[in-house]
C-alpha cells in the first residue's frame, strides 16, 4: 500500500485547511429573514486552530500509517470481487486492532 510521506501530507493538509477558511466562512452565513449574518471571527479562529493542530494530527496518524505500510495485501481483483472485500476486511481489522492496542496503552492503570 502506497502512502504519502507525513511531510507531504502535512503540507497538503495545511494548504487545504487554509483554503477551507473561506468555505467555512461561507458556511457561517446564517440564513434569516433579512440580510445574512456572517461570523467572520469564526473563520479566523477555525483557521488558527486547524493550523495549530497540524503536529498533533501527524502524531496521531503515524501509528495507523505504520500499520497500513506493514500490511501485505493480495492484489486487487475485478470490481465486485469477494477478494476485494477480503482486502477491505484486512485493512479494517488491522486498523481496529491498532486502535484497541492504543486504547489499552492509554488507559489509566490502577484498578
Amino acid at each position: 500500500m502506497k502512502i504519502k510521506t507525513p511531510r507531504t501530507l502535512k503540507k497538503k493538509w495545511a494548504r487545504h485547511t487554509a483554503d477551507a477558511a473561506s468555505n467555512y466562512l461561507a458556511g457561517c452565513a446564517l440564513p434569516r429573514r433579512g440580510p445574512a449574518i456572517v461570523d467572520e471571527e469564526a473563520a479566523v479562529k477555525f483557521q488558527a486552530a486547524a493550523a495549530a493542530a497540524g503536529g498533533a494530527w501527524a502524531r496521531g496518524w503515524a501509528p495507523y500509517r505504520d500499520v497500513l505500510l506493514k500490511l501485505k495485501l493480495p492484489p486487487r481483483r475485478k470490481r465486485g470481487s469477494k477478494a476485494n472485500v477480503r482486502r477491505i476486511a484486512m485493512v479494517v481489522n488491522a486498523l481496529h486492532k491498532e486502535k484497541l492496542r492504543r486504547r489499552k496503552l492509554l488507559e489509566p492503570t490502577g484498578h
